[in-house]
């Protein structure tokens, strides 16, 4: 009797108390904010063992408050116009460029572009025309400059490029790719009987 107490306190320990306990310990590293935090192990089959059904379950909960908190963390510094980064997002990556520039000694550059005639193009057009037209310039910006660049709206009509390690030069001749690709897509009017109107981009 004492041995098979013995072996079914072992077995409780090792089915129930164990998993109990690394399933508390990654719950726990979730709550700090750690979400990548999972019971380790194979408990995507678990068959009729409820404690790996559980384990199974609070994995696969964990996997979607992951995604979940990723989705809210690009919406919180994504603009919902453009889809390119929004002035919150630029306001702390410049910060942090600038002080890596600071300590490094490697050069960071900072282009800004305004879209011109913005204004009487919105008024002629409507606001739904002149959002199109931000949409495609954020397109045209993002396709010219480099993957480690971080295009932004900066407000309105505006836009802001974040370019770690380029220099005057190599910013320069990276805005004028960006002017001519704006000015290259001849975002028209709509209409079909209104006047032809192209937007282009200053810096």
């Amino acid at each position: 009797v004492v041995l098979i107490a013995i072996l079914g306190w072992l077995a409780l320990r090792l089915f129930v108390l164990n998993r109990l306990q690394f399933m508390v310990r990654a719950g726990d590293r979730l709550a700090q904010g750690d979400m990548t935090s999972r019971v380790a192990g194979g408990w995507e089959n678990p068959g009729r063992d409820e404690m790996a059904l559980a384990i199974n379950h609070f994995n696969e909960m964990a996997g979607s408050i992951q995604s979940l908190t990723a989705a809210l963390e690009l919406l919180g510094v994504t603009d919902g116009l453009t889809g390119v980064h929004n002035r919150r997002f630029f306001d702390e990556t410049l910060t942090i460029e600038i002080n890596r520039s600071r300590r490094s000694g490697i050069p960071v550059a900072l282009m800004m572009l305004d879209i011109d005639h913005f204004k009487r193009y919105n008024d002629r057009f409507g606001h739904q025309a002149g959002d199109e037209a931000l949409r495609r310039v954020a397109q045209a910006l993002s396709r010219e400059v480099r993957s480690v660049d971080f295009v932004a709206r900066y407000g309105g009509e505006e836009f802001a490029v974040i370019m770690p390690g380029s220099d005057a030069p190599v910013a320069a001749a990276v805005a004028e790719r960006v002017r001519h690709a704006v000015e290259s897509r001849r975002i028209p009017s709509p209409g079909r009987h209104a006047r032809r109107q192209v937007l282009s981009a200053s810096d």
